[in-house]
């Protein structure tokens, strides 16, 4: 202590307070406090608070300004800090010379985690959650039967990210601008459901060909997020030679885009599903050729990248069922072929394309949104001129001829429609005082001389835009039957609970353990399922910013559009395997198999994989692919299109992957810049970096996981040595693997060596694996508290761990899979309460 605190103790200086000793002034102002108060005082100011005053604040702590009442997240957070730093026995130091007594820091610990435990407990239970954008959107779809038009999408904002998640119901917020948007989407499609009344469209079925044979090699754009139905089938043909051009067929070549085709004359007539049939061949290459096909408003460009399909050089038929809106076109172009364009050039040959829809099953007509809206009452076309401005788009319809109904008991039918429409909706039954409100605005709008069909419609716009609706019911302390099923719904298949999940929550069945695991179980195996596992992996690895980078094309010529979407299905295909197979937690780290198509494949050196569709590979022994931190997706998702950082590859490494989120850097740290020319080395800078006693701390944690990681290039290549784009346009002679590229060189060697903050050292990324493979407590705690935080629509708090060390328990003895936790996650306490 300073001479200075001898005399007056430690002071805590209040704005213009005369100092009085930190004891005292924590004494009278705890004392003042409820019981959400921490403990501070005295162990604090007797082992802490030496290093951690407003003066010193070593690390960025400083404990005088630290918020005394645990209400508030950033609170909590900063006191959990101080209980871990202290529980692990990083804090006090261990070099410093008085350490606290075991017993006075176990007495301690215990009342600071008491206090912790209850502000944590009261305050998870205080949040509404509302339906994320996704789930929205899928919601509508199942209560409709058609998926919301685009034109009501753009209404539709993203939802704010919290820690990688878009569902943690505290940072999804509501304004009137939002809710605004929620009024206009639900108009918009209400609109287009309206259309499909009377009569049903025909399918129809159209043969198109192009101009040329061919289509050469084009560059694509994929879009993270566009709708993806996988329903391919493939099947040869025989009968015509694939080697020459075809008379008679046609091309659209555009200005600035010549090698794209576009069907021509062909515009969907209707919201629903098409089926497209491409028959063509790999057009002078031994291998075959693969292409995209595109969809959307004529307007607006080629489109979404829908799927991805290839045809053999002996030719093919490929199947495609997509969903189209009105107005949407085709477009196909090949893709991953040669640069180079000259007549011996390989491409995509093209023989026949046909297009057939909508494709309406009998059953499903009219549709289920009519039916909902409008139960038995007659329905028929309205007259041209009938056609209104909507109400809260505030622009014409661009729909012609909505529906129109015949009701001779207005007043009856619409109590009786919205009664039913709003339990529907609801996802519970409706009270009669929410079913007046919504009567009150069909009245109201009859007064206004609106007939029956726009009042119904503006109450049925009402009820799709009320809380009741855009929120989960679910008030603190233990789930309903109902918000459990909706829970469990919105967990797995990202929608709302179907009949037989209500039906068991009205019996009041649901909650019982062995029902809600076959439940679960029937859940988890339908194909609803994958929509779990896309917007789990999209939060939980980030790979929703698959795209927000592009790779230099001078470093990586090699990289497009299919290479992207194989790495995204790669890792979807992972978790998905990993779930359906029910394989040990261990094998996130390190398998003995990959999901591989060609096209990746190709990318990691891998031979003998055929095929566009994703499927699993065996590896042999000595392979460092198959794992997540080896999968292009996540090696592309922690770098930049230039240049790799083992500082933010090891913070993904710590926060995603072992639930060891670093604190954010010090102020007025300037951030590491990489040496494009290739002559320094990121380990070189870092050296110099850590250097600094402020960021040695968590840059010894954060750096090894990186430095592993440094074999991979921005794209998940391997590499022996750093490139760097050259200053002249000759390359080096001594590109790894003996390829050249122009205008590349060679730089220094890879250095994939390193040593954990514990003192255990690796000598390469595949030791680094098995170094990881000792530890898979920390990976298997991780993926629990990412799912529960999933499931939950929260994150997991300080109340929470006891429940997260006791899944843990029970899965590691065993070896327990990746189902298994699951399951055990939907039977725990996080799941089943608020």
């Amino acid at each position: 202590m300073r001479p200075s605190d001898h005399e007056t103790g430690r002071r805590w200086r209040l704005g213009s307070l005369p100092p009085i000793s930190l004891s005292h002034c924590l004494i009278v102002f705890f004392a003042a406090l409820n019981a959400h108060a921490a403990p501070l005082a005295p162990f604090l100011e007797k082992n802490c608070i030496e290093c951690h005053d407003a003066e010193t604040k070593k690390g960025g702590f400083n404990l005088e300004v630290l918020p005394a009442d645990l209400r508030g997240a950033d609170a909590m957070a900063k006191w959990v800090r101080v209980h871990d730093r202290i529980a692990s026995g990083e804090m006090p130091p261990p070099k410093r010379k008085e350490q606290p007594a075991p017993e006075e820091k176990t007495a301690y610990l215990g009342e600071l985690s008491s206090s912790l435990t209850k502000a944590h407990t009261e305050m998870k239970g205080t949040v509404i959650r509302r339906l994320n954008r996704t789930e929205y959107l899928n919601t509508m779809e199942a209560l409709l039967g058609m998926p919301v038009p685009l034109e009501a999408r753009a209404y539709l904002p993203d939802d704010t990210l919290f820690h990688g998640f878009d569902n943690i119901g505290e940072a999804l917020g509501m304004s009137d601008v939002q809710l605004s948007g929620y009024m206009k989407a639900a108009e918009l499609t209400i609109n287009a459901l309206m259309t499909k009344a009377v009569p049903k469209p025909p399918v129809q079925s159209t043969a198109y060909v192009l101009r040329t044979a061919v289509i050469p090699k084009v560059d694509l754009y994929f879009e993270n997020g566009a709708s993806v139905i996988f329903r391919r089938k493939v099947s040869s043909f025989q009968g015509f030679d694939h080697r020459r051009p075809i008379a008679g067929i046609e091309s659209v070549r555009r200005k600035n885009d010549p090698d794209r085709a576009k069907l021509p004359g062909f515009v969907a007539s209707e919201h629903g599903d098409y089926r497209i049939s491409v028959t063509g061949w790999a057009y002078q290459s031994e291998k075959p050729v693969s292409f995209a096909l595109h969809s959307g408003p004529q307007s607006g460009g080629d489109g979404d990248v829908r799927d991805y399909g290839e045809v053999p050089p002996e030719g093919a038929t490929v199947e495609f069922r997509l969903f189209l809106n009105k107005g949407d076109m085709l477009r196909i172009g090949a893709v991953g072929l040669s640069k180079e364009r000259d007549h011996q050039s390989e491409g995509l040959g093209i023989r026949a394309l046909k297009v057939e829809g909508p494709l309406i099953e009998d059953s499903a007509w009219p549709p289920r949104g009519l039916k909902l809206i409008f139960a038995d009452l007659p329905l028929q076309k309205a007259a041209p001129t009938e056609k209104k401005f909507n109400k809260f788009t505030e622009k014409q319809s661009s729909e012609s001829g909505l529906v129109k109904v015949i009701s001779t008991q207005p007043e009856k039918d619409a109590e009786r429609l919205l009664r039913s429409l709003a339990g529907t909706a609801f996802r519970r039954p409706a009270t009669s005082e929410e079913v007046a409100t919504y009567k009150q605005v069909f009245a109201s709008e009859k007064r206004n001389g609106e007939d029956f069909t726009t009042s119904l419609r503006t109450a049925a716009i009402a009820v799709l835009s009320s809380p009741q609706f855009l929120y989960l019911a679910e008030p603190p302390g233990r789930l309903a039957e109902g918000a459990l099923a909706a829970r469990l719904s919105y967990f797995l298949w990202r929608t709302r609970p179907d009949a037989e999940l209500l039906a068991l929550a009205e019996q009041g069945q649901l909650s019982k353990p062995d029902v809600l695991r076959a439940q679960t179980e029937r859940l988890l195996s339908h194909p609803n399922a994958q929509r779990f596992v896309n917007d789990f992996t999209d939060s939980w690895l980030n790979l929703r910013n698959i795209a927000a980078t592009t790779p230099e094309k001078q470093l990586h010529p090699e990289f497009d559009d299919l290479l992207q979407e194989s790495m995204l299905r790669e890792t979807r295909g992972f978790f998905a395997e990993m779930l359906k197979s029910n394989l040990p937690m261990k094998t996130f780290i390190k398998p003995d198999f990959a999901m591989l198509n060609r096209r990746l494949a190709e990318h990691y050196g891998i031979a003998g994989v055929e095929g566009v569709n994703v499927r699993k590979v065996p590896l042999p022994p000595d392979s460092v692919r198959g794992g997540l931190m080896s999968q292009a997706s996540i090696l592309k998702v922690s770098a930049n299109g230039t240049a790799t950082s083992p500082v933010i590859r090891g913070v993904f490494v710590m926060d995603r992957l072992l639930g060891q989120p670093p604190q954010p850097p010090p102020p007025n740290v300037p951030g590491l810049e990489p040496d494009t020319r290739g002559a320094t080395t990121i380990r070189q800078l870092l050296d110099k970096h850590r250097a600094l006693a402020s960021c040695n701390s968590c840059h010894a944690k954060i750096d090894p996981p990186g430095f592993a990681m440094e074999s991979f290039d921005v794209i998940g290549g391997w590499r022996d040595c750093y490139v760097a784009v050259a200053a002249k346009s000759d390359a080096s002679p001594k590109f790894p693997k003996g390829g050249k590229k122009p205008g590349v060189n060679v730089g220094l060697p890879v250095d994939a060596s390193g040593q954990m903050a514990d003192g255990a050292s690796f000598k390469g990324f595949a030791d680094f694996q098995n170094l990881l493979l000792t530890r898979s407590d920390a990976l298997t705690r991780c993926v629990i508290e990412k799912l529960a935080t999933f499931a939950s629509g929260r994150e997991m708090g300080f109340s929470d761990r006891p429940q997260i060390e006791a899944i843990l328990r029970e899965t590691q003895p065993s070896q327990s899979g990746l189902r298994d936790v699951l399951h055990r996650i939907v039977q725990s306490e996080i799941f089943l309460n608020k």
